[in-house]
């Protein structure tokens, strides 16, 4: 490309986030170009990936245009899990250096981010570390210390997976007190994450946990005590009543684990379609306000009903984890509860999205004593079945089921949580009345149920939001695997007729999820 006289002008590029000179040839084509970031958005990888190749092809090397296309190409085929070949066009895209504004801006910090992400996934750990290693040392600059921790809790990480723990405490030695100082504290919940890395990897790591502890973060850092830990309880546990029921519960949990790998296999698929759910909703929503308000996107550029629907999502997984724990330790009422509540907010995403008006319905609810009528009233039961009606009735009828069934079952106080649980014993000598809390012989239907909601769940916001849910591959199952399953609900349900098409239904469901997993 011929230079220029005179200064050369930058002006950004909306549809790569980049600062491009003036393009004097193969200019990239606008349309194409948008029509892939819409396809990135709908997760078709594939369709993107093709017109990313197309827009490489028809760039001249060596030009800002050909640094534009291999930084789309890299974008295409790291979100079609094309790995080692992404980690190439990235470097290709940072080559070019005058595409940026300045070397040391946020966006081309974390492109650098990117690449050494795709370079640990492409088995390259040295190299990746050599990279964060520049990344962090570029991170120091005043303007961007606040966003350090993403390259040094990355770097964490990596080198615990090389075993390099003595590196690794040098360096949180040095930069701990600087993330410190930053005003974002996100860094903090990621610590969680190196702290479980670190205990399931080494076992003498005292030195290590508590410079980790002594982050001002240890009210984040509470897991259970890893397994490495062999034998290790805290002076006292067990040796009271509340201690010891936690206990018991943990021993609970074990317990299913081993007894029921078939339904945990499923509980942990749903999860992790959950939080990709979730995960895909946030970035969705980002590309969306980002695309939409470009340079001036801020936090008061945003409207909170622009991401109700990922809140609720958000919520739904929380609530399901919470009751797959609970679930896990049999404590039996207490599950029901919680699964209403994860319910109902799969349901409330679902309505929002099924009725936009209902967003500001939500957020009126406190403004007048007409406007909390106006919400009890759209957002009862009864309203949302209706919408749920018109989208899917078999998804409808079973939500009604479990619903009740969660109400009965504990998500309420009622008689039949009464007669479920209440126990009285009289003899002639002695009066006995109790609440059984944890109840392991109970296990085995208190995890089907879960599963039946974690798959409603899932059916639902497949409905509210389709987009997130497109880039799940559907699997073919075998009928007669689907036939025996769905006797064996048949069964478990005490054999009441009414239910064969939900239980083929679920049944279907859940072995496409044992497949997906395998």
């Amino acid at each position: 490309m011929e230079e220029s006289q005179g200064e050369t002008e930058f002006t950004l590029d909306q549809a790569t986030g980049l600062y491009l000179p003036p393009i004097q040839s193969s200019e990239l084509d606008p349309t194409e170009s948008a029509k892939l970031k819409d396809l990135l958005i709908s997760a078709q990888f594939d369709q993107a990936e093709q017109i990313a190749r197309k827009l490489q092809a028809n760039t001249r090397p060596g030009t800002p245009e050909a640094a534009s296309a291999a930084h789309l190409l890299a974008r295409a085929l790291y979100a079609n899990n094309k790995l080692p070949e992404a980690a190439v066009y990235t470097d290709l895209a940072k080559e070019i250096r005058y595409l940026r504004s300045t070397p040391l801006d946020l966006e081309g910090i974390l492109l650098e981010i990117l690449s050494a992400q795709l370079l640990e996934q492409s088995g390259e750990l040295d190299r990746s570390i050599s990279l964060l290693d520049k990344v962090i040392e570029q991170c120091m600059q005043p303007s961007l210390v606040p966003h350090i921790h993403i390259p040094v809790i990355l770097k964490c990480l990596q080198l615990v997976k090389l075993d390099r723990f003595d590196e690794l405490q040098t360096l949180l030695q040095d930069v701990l007190p600087i993330m410190q100082e930053s005003p974002d504290a996100s860094y903090r919940e990621e610590l969680r994450e190196l702290w479980v890395a670190i205990a399931e990897k080494k076992e003498d790591i005292s030195p290590i946990v508590r410079l980790i502890l002594s982050s001002e973060v240890s009210d984040l850092i509470n897991e259970k005590v890893p397994s490495n830990f062999e034998g290790w309880v805290p002076p006292g546990w067990a040796e009271d009543s509340l201690s010891n029921f936690l206990q018991v519960a943990e021993n609970n949990t074990l317990a299913a684990f081993q007894d029921y790998p078939y339904q945990f296999n499923i509980l942990s698929n749903i999860e992790a379609r959950l939080r990709l759910t979730a995960l895909k909703s946030k970035e969705i929503f980002l590309l969306t306000a980002y695309q939409r308000l470009g340079a001036d996107l801020a936090f008061d550029t945003i409207e909170p009903s622009d991401w109700l629907e990922t809140f609720f999502v958000m919520r739904a997984h929380s609530a399901f984890l919470g009751a797959i724990r609970l679930a896990m330790s049999a404590h039996y009422a207490e599950t029901n509860m919680v699964l209403r509540g994860a319910l109902e907010n799969a349901m409330y995403c679902f309505a929002i999205t099924a009725e936009q008006t209902l967003r500001q319905v939500w957020f009126d609810k406190y403004k007048d004593a007409s406007s909390t009528r106006r919400f009890k009233h759209r957002f009862s039961i009864a309203s949302i079945a209706e919408l749920m009606t018109k989208a899917n009735q078999i998804v409808n009828d079973e939500c009604a089921r479990l619903y009740e069934q969660l109400i009965d079952l504990g998500g309420h106080p009622n008689e039949p949580t009464f007669s479920t649980l209440g126990i009285s014993e009289v003899t002639q000598t002695h009066l006995s009345l109790s609440v059984p809390t944890l109840q392991p012989d109970l296990s085995a239907p208190l995890l089907d149920t879960t599963i039946d909601v974690g798959i409603l769940m899932l059916e639902l916001l497949a409905l509210a939001l389709p987009r997130c849910t497109a880039a799940a591959p559907f699997v073919s199952v075998d009928h007669s695997d689907v036939a025996l399953r769905a006797y064996h609900r048949w069964l478990n349900r005490g054999c009441s007729h009414g239910f064969d098409e939900i239980d083929w239904f679920r049944a279907e469901a859940e072995i496409r999820l044992m497949a997906l997993a395998q």
